[in-house]
C-alpha cells in the first residue's frame, strides 16, 4: 500500500508540473491584466474548497464504523498539489498588488483571521479526538492503533479552516516581502 500511495503521488506531481509551471508564468507576467489573475486564483480557491468538500463527504462519522479504509486519500494527494499551486500564486498575486492601503488591511486583520483559524483548527480537532474517544494510542478511542490520519480523523488535518490559515500567512510573507523589496528599492535609489 505504501508503495502505490507514493506512485500516486509521483504520477499526480508529474501531471501537474506543466500546469504549475504555467501558473507561475501567468502570475509572474506583467503583461497579465490584474483581473485576470483574480479570476485564476479565484478558480484556484474554489478547486480547493471542491476538494476539501470531498475529503469531508469522504471522512466517516465518529459514530459509525468503517472497514474500508481511508478512501480520502484519493483526494487528499491532489489536495496538497492544488494547494500548493492556489498557495504560490496567492503569494506572487498580493506581492504584485501591495500598495499603502491594503498593508494597513493586510497588518490589521489578517493577524485577527489567522488567530481565529488556528483556534477553530483547535477547536475542531478537540471536539473529533472527543467524539471517537480519544486519540490512536487510548485503548477505549475508535481509532486505537490508526495512524493519526485516518478515515475518521482527515477532517482534522484538511478543512476550510487550514486553508485560511496556510492563505493568511502567505499574504503576510508577501507584504514582508514586497515590504523588504520596496525598501530595498528605496535604498538604491538613493
Amino acid at each position: 500500500m505504501d508503495f502505490l500511495l507514493v506512485f500516486l503521488i509521483v504520477l499526480i506531481f508529474f501531471v501537474l508540473i506543466k500546469p504549475f509551471r504555467y501558473l507561475l508564468s501567468f502570475f509572474m507576467s506583467k503583461e497579465v491584466i490584474t483581473a485576470k489573475k483574480l479570476a485564476a486564483l479565484v478558480g484556484l480557491a474554489l478547486l480547493c474548497l471542491v476538494l476539501i468538500a470531498g475529503i469531508d463527504l469522504l471522512t466517516i462519522e465518529p459514530h459509525v464504523v468503517s472497514g474500508n479504509g481511508n478512501p480520502a486519500l484519493l483526494l487528499i494527494i491532489p489536495f496538497f498539489m492544488v494547494l500548493t499551486i492556489y498557495l504560490t500564486a496567492l503569494f506572487f498575486f498580493f506581492k504584485d498588488v501591495m500598495n499603502g492601503r491594503v498593508k494597513l488591511l493586510v497588518s490589521l486583520i489578517l493577524p485577527l483571521i489567522i488567530l481565529y483559524s488556528l483556534s477553530r483548527i483547535w477547536s475542531d480537532s478537540s471536539e473529533l479526538i472527543s467524539m471517537l474517544g480519544g486519540g490512536p494510542d487510548e485503548p477505549e478511542s475508535r481509532i486505537y492503533r490508526f495512524p493519526w490520519l485516518n478515515q475518521y480523523t482527515n477532517t482534522i488535518f484538511f478543512n476550510i479552516y487550514l486553508m485560511v490559515f496556510l492563505s493568511g500567512i502567505t499574504v503576510w510573507g508577501s507584504a514582508i516581502f514586497s515590504a523588504r523589496r520596496s525598501a530595498a528599492d528605496e535604498e538604491e535609489s538613493l
